[in-house]
């Protein structure tokens, strides 16, 4: 995993005036990237065993849409 991106938290001194959704407060939303902040900072809280067993969820859940697309298809 020598290749993988780090994501750093995001500077919201100025999220006020640069937040698209017009939210105030000092957060936004989502990143330039459309990365939703709130997501990322809830995983961050969460303990490592409680973000492995989150991303196996999300990996199973991945594999049954795309099991389901594929037997669409062959249909």
């Amino acid at each position: 995993m020598a290749d993988a991106q780090q994501v750093s938290p995001p500077d919201d001194s100025d999220a006020a005036t640069t937040d698209p959704t017009g939210v105030t407060g000092g957060t936004s939303l989502e990143d330039e990237r459309g990365v939703d902040l709130a997501d990322l900072r809830a995983r961050l809280r969460l303990s490592p065993a409680e973000r492995v067993q989150r991303l196996l969820d999300e990996v199973l859940v991945w594999t049954e849409i795309r099991w389901a697309a594929e037997t669409a298809r062959k249909q």
